[in-house]
């Protein structure tokens, strides 16, 4: 129900730039500083960490890979959810951007037909991406589901992605459809609606079964108590900035424009809007994978090294113990026979350093024999995964949407309308006549 794309694959995917990421560099300013775009998962560990050795960093992404693996672990399900509430908000989105097209789109109209919603049903939204976010937060570090006291103590201590996500969710989820006193708006939304109301929420549809409660009526009541923990919190965002729709539209402004006649563009404007929640959220997965794995590492190699010291020490103290006897035997052979006492003793010594020497020969071949299957280990999984990501990454698909053709989409992808004939080559099997698409259907972009 859950499983997802490896983290390394989820966090190389992440893009670097775009419209989600100019949104959230457009939002920056509620949390200066905070949020950094960390994108390919290599370079994030070694910027997380500041390993720079190639060996440990793969050895850091095997780690990290392997705990995102384990299904006892939380970090799955935490990527699910915060995916799963994007999920639902595209969908809603591409609903009312279908109403648009053929309609001159500029930015500010864009934002205020599209963007306000009923106050309930924005604040149902509002109150879901707020559970996920404890629910993720539970998952990540091992918290039962219910705990809602310990997630609204852990805000004050958010920062980066985390926080980046939280400002967000107050400015686009909350002041800019609601207004600044959306805290007060979704209050009164809460307390005066029924769980009847959150049952034709998607998102809640999707997510109903990891809320506490038997039946919407007391998932329900979790939704206002999680909602009232946090928001004394995001209302001393909205103040802190004196957060206001027109304020929160101009610095969106900066960094995205919308061009008549390209709904394309539009739409890409439409997808990003509804995906921050997945793109830091894959952040913050990662981060906490990343540094859990350093960890691991850390203390393996800690526990290689002390091994080869024990080794070491063993054998030095086996050819001490080896020169002592010697010494023991001349000084016992002295008081007998001193020539006789000195060869047995030499005799002895001889046969007690050839051991030594084998023994240790034996540890120091098993250790190299090992450190070879290990990086040659390493060296194959790695090349596995570059050739995965490049075989991945060789492969480009494109939804068709109403109003679109070959041509259309010929020149919004390569500039030109005349290419159309290599995206109806590139699929032949699935496009019968050219002339002849529709909306939903998926192409493979040569």
């Amino acid at each position: 129900m859950m499983q997802t794309e490896p983290i390394a694959k989820l966090v190389d995917a992440l893009p670097q730039d775009g419209v989600t990421v100019r949104m959230l560099q457009g939002l920056d300013y509620i949390v200066p500083g905070q949020w950094q775009n960390l994108t390919g998962f290599d370079a994030t560990i070694r910027k997380v960490t500041g390993v720079t050795d190639p060996v440990r960093v793969q050895a850091i992404s095997k780690r990290a890979s392997e705990l995102y693996a384990d299904t006892t672990q939380g970090y799955q399900r935490a990527v699910w959810l915060y995916t799963v509430v994007d999920k639902t908000d595209t969908a809603l989105a591409a609903a009312a951007l279908a109403n648009k097209i053929g309609d001159r789109i500029g930015f500010l109209s864009f934002l205020n037909k599209l963007l306000p919603k009923a106050d309930n049903v924005q604040s149902f939204d509002l109150g879901m991406k707020l559970v996920v976010e404890m629910l993720a937060y539970a998952q990540l570090n091992g918290l039962p589901r219910d705990g809602v006291a310990q997630f609204a103590s852990s805000l004050k201590n958010y920062s980066g992605a985390n926080l980046m996500r939280m400002a967000a969710l107050v400015a686009v989820d909350g002041v800019l459809p609601l207004g600044p006193d959306f805290v007060d708006k979704v209050t009164a939304v809460f307390d005066s609606a029924d769980a009847g109301q959150l049952e034709s929420n998607a998102a809640y549809k999707q997510v109903s079964e990891m809320i506490p409660g038997s039946n919407s009526t007391e998932r329900f009541a979790f939704i206002k108590q999680t909602f009232g923990s946090a928001k004394e919190y995001m209302g001393g965002i909205q103040k802190a900035h004196n957060l206001t729709p027109t304020a929160i539209v101009g610095k969106l402004k900066s960094g995205i424009e919308f061009a008549d006649d390209k709904l394309d563009y539009a739409a890409a404007f439409l997808d990003a809007t509804t995906s921050y929640f997945q793109h830091t959220g894959v952040q913050t997965v990662a981060l906490y994978l990343i540094e859990r794995a350093a960890k691991d590492v850390a203390a393996e190699v800690a526990k290689q090294e002390a091994e080869a010291a024990r080794v070491k020490a063993e054998v030095e103290a086996k050819q001490k113990a080896a020169e002592t006897a010697r010494l023991q035997a001349e000084t016992a052979a002295k008081q007998k026979s001193a020539e006789e006492a000195r060869l047995k003793a030499e005799a002895e010594a001889a046969q007690k350093a050839a051991e030594a020497a084998r023994l240790q020969a034996e540890t120091e071949a098993k250790q190299k024999a090992a450190e070879t299957a290990r990086l040659q280990a390493e060296a194959e999984a790695k090349a596995a995964a570059e050739v995965a990501a490049q075989k991945a990454a060789e492969k480009r698909i494109y939804v068709v949407k109403s109003g679109d053709s070959l041509s259309k989409i010929s020149l919004a992808i390569y500039g030109h309308a005349n290419r159309w004939h290599e995206i109806h080559e590139a699929n032949k099997d699935t496009i019968k006549d050219p002339n002849m698409i529709h909306p939903g259907q998926e192409l493979i972009i040569p």
